[in-house]
């Protein structure tokens, strides 16, 4: 199976042998892929057009290691399951969908997200329920948005800035994310002085962020 290098990225931060629940699995590229290394996963999608496509890739692909779902991803998690995969959609939906199965979530060892808005609100999530960011980066697809591995860990005090930009990209100074924080300070920087002052918290964060040194 051959992936985009936006998903060959993705199946890079997949620990192998793990069973993975792919939320969201749309054609189920990455599924198969993670399949063809011996991975079990359990592909979900709640909308039909969706869901036809995925099982149109697995009956071209057949494959005993993948189990299509018809679902909401917040429904029943399998008992082998040990790691959850959530690409392609806006963090507030990846945040409801974690605050939902929260109870699942314990079960859980390794999560994979990739919000494409809402940064902050799937991270600080994650970080709050005993994860921490052990990977990932940013990527461009038309916009800036994170990639990021999540793992079981000891928690401990944040920055605002590690909420919203993810500590992992922040401490390896990603640099498409430093590129985007320069991109939104200039754009911040071009606004009147008035339209400056309303959005001051905005700019004092991504500064802070551009400063970042862990402590």
């Amino acid at each position: 199976m051959v992936l985009s290098s936006r998903l060959s990225l993705a199946s890079s931060l997949i620990p192998k042998g793990r069973t993975i629940r792919d939320i969201g699995a749309d054609h189920g590229l990455l599924s198969l892929f993670l399949a063809e290394r011996g991975q079990k996963v359990y592909a979900v999608e709640n909308k039909e057009g969706p869901f036809r496509n995925l099982l149109s890739s697995l009956k071209e692909n057949p494959t005993s290691l993948v189990t299509p779902l018809f679902q909401d991803g917040r429904k029943t998690l399998p008992k082998d399951v040990s790691g959850a995969i959530l690409l392609g959609r806006g963090g507030r939906t990846i945040e409801a969908i974690l605050s939902a199965a929260k109870e699942k979530l314990e079960r859980l060892s390794f999560v994979l997200i990739e919000p494409q808005s809402d940064f902050s609100l799937p991270i600080s999530f994650l970080l709050h329920s005993g994860f921490v960011n052990d990977g990932g980066c940013y990527v461009f697809e038309r916009r800036y948005y994170p990639l990021l591995s999540f793992r079981k860990g000891k928690e401990r005090t944040y920055s605002k800035a590690e909420y919203q930009f993810g500590p992992y990209p922040l401490s390896s100074h990603d640099r498409l994310l430093r590129e985007y924080l320069d991109k939104e300070i200039e754009s911040l920087s071009r606004l009147s002085e008035k339209a400056r002052q309303t959005k001051g918290e905005a700019l004092s964060l991504l500064l802070a962020a551009k400063a970042y040194r862990r402590k």
